[in-house]
């Protein structure tokens, strides 16, 4: 982040998450010593990223 970047705003969720995925979340935290929060944060990145890349490319 530069710093003519201000850092977005976190809203606080309420999901329901099937117990696995929330076992793979907190496995992915603790291999990359995050929160699951910061974990979330970046697939929901990724995927925004991706989805964006891929509408880019069809335009």
């Amino acid at each position: 982040m530069s710093m003519h970047q201000e850092k977005e705003q976190a809203v606080p969720v309420c999901w329901r998450i099937k117990t696995s995925g929330i076992e793979w979340l907190r496995e992915k935290a603790r291999e990359q010593d995050r929160t699951v929060t910061w974990v979330i944060n970046k697939l929901v990145e990724q995927a925004k990223n991706a989805e964006e890349a891929q509408h880019a490319s069809a335009a």
